[in-house]
């Protein structure tokens, strides 16, 4: 959205980064992500998939409403569909 909205994506990812998410696990990630730099593979896509069908599944059972694990799901099925028998990343799902 924020390259769609015509925003510089490392401008954008510096806003975040130097207020309310400045672990640097947002830095690190967040910066490969806006500079489209997908390797080196840090969680394969396997992965981070079963662990949102796990998490979905948790919420569904505590009768929880999760809607960004919803969101997500869809975000590893389109990208599964794109790039999953090439064993890429988690991070694939952000350009999708």
């Amino acid at each position: 959205m924020v390259r769609k909205a015509g925003v510089d994506p490392l401008k954008f990812l510096e806003v975040l980064t130097e207020s309310m998410f400045s672990a640097p696990v947002y830095k690190t990630y967040g910066a490969m992500i806006a500079a489209d730099n997908f390797e080196p593979v840090g969680f394969k896509l396997p992965l981070g998939f079963k662990d949102n069908r796990l998490l979905q599944a948790a919420a569904e059972e505590a009768s929880v409403p999760m809607p960004m694990v919803s969101l997500m799901h869809d975000r590893f099925v389109a990208a599964w569909r794109k790039d999953g028998k090439r064993g890429l990343g988690s991070r694939r799902t952000s350009r999708l």
